[in-house]
């Protein structure tokens, strides 16, 4: 699921986020999709790896499980312009993205089991000495 659903933030696909999606989590991709789209800007999609998942916690709210976890996923960092120009990064920078997910179970979804009701992300700069 992790890869899917990167993907489709990348690419500000918000069908896709719309099926594994709600509350907070949704709220704010779609807000950063729909900035990318103001703008005119098209992220590059390209995952390159998805490491350090940890489980963060598991909590129980009006009786509904929660759980809770971070990776840390790194893909190409190249924006580009309707035209095409590149705007930021280049087609050979990598970036890598602290992800954490609050997720509940879903069993009414026939895509996915599970929906993302909380996502943070932060990008993680590299130092180089």
């Amino acid at each position: 699921m992790i890869p899917l659903v990167i993907e489709a933030y990348l690419k500000g696909d918000m069908t896709v986020l719309g099926s594994v999606m709600e509350d907070k989590a949704h709220g704010g991709a779609f807000a950063s999709c729909r900035e990318r789209e103001v703008q005119g800007h098209y992220w590059d999609s390209r995952i390159l790896n998805i490491d350090h998942l940890d489980f963060q916690n598991a909590t129980y709210e009006a009786e509904t499980p929660y759980i809770t976890f971070s990776f840390v996923c790194q893909h190409v960092h190249c924006i580009k312009d309707k035209k095409g120009v590149i705007v930021e990064g280049h087609p050979g920078e990598v970036k890598s993205v602290f992800y954490i997910w609050k997720m509940r179970r879903d069993l009414e979804n026939p895509d996915f089991d599970w929906k993302i009701v909380e996502m943070q992300c932060q990008r993680i700069f590299h130092l180089v000495g």
